[in-house]
């Protein structure tokens, strides 16, 4: 067996962790972090194969860091798994040494709070058939043999590993540190049948919850549950919101209903109606309980014993022939003119395997504890280890502990990976070079990747002064398209976020995909990134599906140091009357201290809080908000305006907007005059929203990602920039029917409905690495905008919105109840999925010369680039670029 290790990512500000990829003849297995930028990283180093690997061993502590990129790297590989399972089952190639062998699960091993941090993301992830195995590493006595071995932790055909839990040393951990329970899980039936009136103890307590995160993980990547399965329930029992069904008596075919619904106020008709059965994730609100995990996991990694060479004189002696010199290398005897010639008369010792250790230390107090492992002094462990990779936090490269353990290891040979001796160059070689050409045909719009190999330790954007002040000026609104791909990163673009700039009211976000702020840390330098981090009030999330908002938790991290110098604030009560008997005021919270409001549907908002308990990334210091849908003049019903309410873990399942955030309070807190949002076609929660800045600034809409909607054209009504999805060509309208998207021209009738001064395109599907140009139509008889408004109605989608379907899979009708339309029949109408998209990623689509036509002379149009800043008077001066970047 041959195996390599190849060194994936080092510290950057792309790719904040270690990653290590050990390749084997039939199998390649990740080692290290994975921090945020590594399934983009994957999916564009050559010699990775994604269907060859289906084990994961994380090293160090579960911190965003080191796991944020976790999340979309298992969602990609389970897809490509799936489909690879799929085709090889349909080509009928699963035989033994192809290389075809089909993958039935991933394996992740990691330290403790890995199971929930997986658990936390339930409302957003949700997969079929490719079951997730999370494997946490305790400080635990080793394994032995009955001769006293000491066994792997794990070892497969190609691998044996030894893992260390390694804790800091006693006086260092802030937080109390868990301990680890080291007999078997019981299960809470086990347990109450021995004793049914016995205090359950702490110990079981905490086995009890370790089941429960299993199998709600068990549920998100292997459930049986279906979005088209439909169970039968009386109306007055369905539980709001939900999508519901009736079975047309006629027909017998299953329809929308769209009569009175509970929680309205028209009486209910005493009718059966078809709900989806409630996704297991939705009957959760909550995860158990737990606490900062502060153990750091390293491993020991070893290949088998290779078989020793054959000894051809010796054999040639004992009269071995043809097949049996195959059987005896197998380990097989063989008989031999009534002799037994076993393999141990022919052939060599056997020699050890060669190996490596992966050592993960966070923090100087954590070096001793490390040293004095007895592993290191193990001959069963340590034989045929050559190499350590030593993966350092930062100063810990100084102990002198640690300086004195290499040197006593000198035998092997040592590679450290540390910000503080490895460059920030740049891993994105793609990307880089698209920035680099695009900033010398535009340079007014566009910067080529900052970037620096020489300065060690690596800048940083931190400054250790907290800073409470008031944002920075600037001199027209700004919109900087940091991510501007749709699904997954690719080659040159990486996932949805808009940052905008708005003089002398602050700084916006809008979405914040993975690896956010790594486009941050390559699009400024670090006194630039720090002024904007003091200058942010608000991200906005969209809706829940990954490529959207798994950047959020760093992103609020480096807000956190950087405005409050990582000091969490003081714990508050939300949920009911505080200790004066005065009811909780949002608003006096957030004057208390500079807060970051995190606006987004209610689920988002919980799996921050739940995420929080895991780390504390600056959750106490945000102003967690959730948003009502506005009802605008000309929609369906009474006309109503959005809410903003406090929505923190006691409050975000309770009464809706029970503790609101006035509009009286807007301009001081958040920098707004108003903001209105509308539910829109896409998933459930989806919404698009509406910023009003005071004193004139300006109005900025946000479409997210849906299909054209008319509530909000008439929300974002005078916006003076749109910033809409364009995730399809136009010849492509079926796709984007199918998967709730919008094609550029419907964006563009969204734009004109809405009287928009200028739009800014965006979330491109990542098959096109070209943009369409855009012509202003020279009949412009009529009021265009009263034209668009008739085109935008007669596409308009309403929002679908259904509580209990998991966010990553839901949709509308069953697909048996609804028949396509024609322009849906030309095309494939099936949702692509993300292993189908990393085939078709790099595949050019579409006519790159392809018109676009708009009835406005006023209306400016602009295609977004990563990295692309523009103010609103600017985006007409894009235009003239335009056949440059399609030449690109």
């Amino acid at each position: 067996m041959t195996a390599n290790l190849t060194v994936l990512t080092t510290p950057t500000a792309d790719t904040p962790g270690t990653t290590l990829v050990l390749h084997t003849d039939d199998k390649d297995y990740l080692f290290g972090h994975a921090g945020e930028g590594t399934q983009r990283l994957l999916s564009n180093v050559q010699g990775v194969r994604w269907n060859r690997i289906s084990e994961i061993f994380l090293t160090g502590r579960v911190e965003w860091r080191t796991m944020g990129g976790l999340l979309g790297l298992v969602l990609t590989l389970a897809g490509v798994l799936i489909e690879s399972a799929k085709s090889i089952a349909k080509a009928g190639r699963a035989k033994r040494g192809t290389g075809a062998a089909v993958r039935t699960s991933i394996d992740l091993f990691g330290p403790g709070n890995l199971t929930h941090t997986i658990a936390a993301a339930r409302r957003f992830i949700f997969r079929t058939g490719m079951p997730i195995r999370a494997h946490e590493i305790r400080d635990e006595p080793p394994k032995r043999d009955e001769d006293g071995k000491w066994l792997p932790s794990w070892q497969d055909h190609n691998l044996r590993v030894w893992s260390m839990a390694v804790p800091p040393t006693p006086s260092t951990p802030k937080e109390p540190v868990l301990q680890a329970s080291t007999r078997r899980k019981r299960s809470f039936n086990e347990v109450a049948a021995d004793d049914p009136g016995r205090p359950e103890t702490e110990s079981e307590r905490q086995d009890r919850y370790d089941q429960m995160r299993h199998s709600i993980v068990g549920d998100m990547f292997n459930s049986n549950w279906r979005l088209d399965a439909l169970v039968e329930t009386p109306l007055a029992m369905v539980k709001m919101p939900a999508t519901i069904f009736v079975r047309n008596p006629e027909t017998k075919m299953i329809e929308k209903y769209d009569g009175p619904a509970p929680g309205g106020k028209e009486p209910l008709p005493d009718i059966e109606v078809l709900v989806r059965k409630p996704w297991p994730g939705a009957l959760i609100t909550q995860l158990p309980p737990t606490q900062p995990w502060r153990e750091a996991v390293s491993y020991i990694v070893r290949t088998p014993p290779r078989r020793g060479k054959v000894r051809g004189q010796v054999a040639k002696d004992l009269g071995v022939q043809g097949n049996q010199f195959g059987k005896l290398v197998t380990g097989n005897s063989v008989e031999i003119a009534g002799r037994t010639v076993t393999p141990e008369m022919v052939l060599e010792p056997s020699r050890p395997g060669n190996g490596f250790a992966i050592i993960d230390i966070p923090s100087p107090q954590y070096v001793r504890p490390l040293i004095e492992r007895a592993e290191w002094r193990s001959a069963e462990v340590m034989e045929g280890v050559g190499v350590f990779l030593w993966c350092l936090g930062p100063g810990v490269g100084a102990s002198p502990e640690l300086i004195d353990f290499m040197k006593q290891m000198g035998h092997v040979k040592h590679l450290v990976s540390s910000s503080d001796y490895c460059p920030n160059d740049l891993p994105f070689l793609g990307s880089a070079n698209q920035n680099l050409l695009l900033s010398q045909i535009d340079p007014k719009h566009h910067r080529a990747s900052y970037y620096d190999e020489s300065q060690l330790p690596q800048a940083s954007f931190l400054d250790p002064t907290p800073a409470n002040g008031h944002p920075h000026p600037g001199s027209d609104i700004e919109v900087i398209t940091l991510g501007t791909g749709s699904s997954q990163p690719s080659k040159y673009r990486n996932v949805s976020a808009t940052l905008v700039r708005v003089p002398n009211h602050g700084a916006y976000l809008l979405d914040c995909g993975e690896n956010t702020l790594g486009q941050l840390q390559r699009f400024y330098d670090p006194e630039e990134l720090l002024q904007i981090l003091r200058d942010l009030r608000m991200i906005w999330i969209s809706h829940l599906h990954a490529d959207h908002h798994l950047g959020t938790v760093s992103l609020i991290k480096a807000w956190f140091n950087a405005v409050h110098g990582g000091i969490p604030a003081a714990p508050h009560v939300s949920s009911g009357p505080a200790a004066d008997g005065e009811m909780f005021d949002p608003a006096a919270r957030m004057r208390s201290f500079r807060h970051l409001a995190v606006v987004s549907h209610k689920h988002m908002l919980a799996y921050l809080a739940e995420y929080s308990e895991v780390e504390e990334f600056g959750y106490s210091r945000i102003a967690p908000l959730h948003i009502t849908n506005a009802k605008p003049w000309g929609t369906e019903g009474e006309p109503e305006v959005s809410t903003l309410g406090w929505a923190d873990i006691h409050t975000i399942y309770g009464e809706e907007n029970r503790y609101r955030l006035g509009p009286a309070a807007y301009r001081t807190l958040l920098g707004l005059e108003d903001i209105q949002a509308v539910a829109v076609s896409h998933c459930t929660g989806a919404k698009a929203v509406a910023l009003t800045f005071p004193d004139g600034a300006g109005k900025v809409a946000y479409s997210g990602d849906c299909r054209p909607s008319l509530p909000f054209a008439e929300i974002g009504r005078g916006a003076t920039v749109l910033i809409h999805e364009a995730t399809f060509d136009n010849e492509l309208a079926g796709d984007a029917i199918a998967k709730r998207h919008c094609t550029t021209a419907e964006a563009l009738k969204v734009a004109e409905a809405m009287s928009a001064k200028g739009v800014v395109l965006t979330h491109f599907s990542q098959r096109y690495p070209k943009m369409p140009i855009v012509r202003v139509d020279t009949d412009t008889q009529g009021d265009a905008g009263e034209k668009a408004l008739q085109d935008l109605a007669a596409v308009n989608e309403a929002a679908d919105e259904d509580g209990d379907a998991p966010v990553d899979n839901a949709g509308g009708a069953p697909q048996a109840a609804v028949a396509p339309t024609q322009q849906q029949q030309t095309s494939d109408s099936r949702p692509q999925s993300r292993a189908e998209s990393i085939a078709s990623a790099g595949e050019g689509g579409g006519d790159a010369k392809a018109v676009l036509h708009v009835r406005s002379r006023d209306l400016k149009i602009c295609m977004g680039f990563d990295g692309m800043r523009v103010r609103a008077g600017e985006i007409g001066e894009l235009q003239y670029y335009t056949p440059a970047f399609v030449a690109l």
